[in-house]
């Protein structure tokens, strides 16, 4: 039983930093002023960067939705499992 209960708190906490770390990255001063300074840039590296951070930060919203998905999803399960109705 504790270890259900430790599975359920990891992917929580895996939910919300994934989710922090996708909303820092939305809405960071820095992280702007880098995308903004690699779009003026005529790199081809530098390119590659900015198409990398957009996927980064994308990755962790996605990251973050499924893992509350299957958070909300286990939870809701273990309540109608105690309720009886399936």
């Amino acid at each position: 039983m504790i270890d259900i209960a430790y599975k359920n708190i990891r992917l929580l906490l895996i939910s919300i930093s994934s989710g922090y770390i996708f909303y820092y990255m939305e809405f960071s001063e820095r992280v702007n002023d880098t995308l903004d300074l690699l779009v003026k840039s005529n790199s081809s590296k530098a390119f590659g960067l900015y198409i990398l951070i957009n996927i980064g930060k994308f990755a962790a919203l996605i990251f973050s939705i499924l893992a509350l998905i299957i958070f909300l999803k286990v939870i809701i399960n273990k309540f109608f499992l105690q309720v009886g109705v399936s």
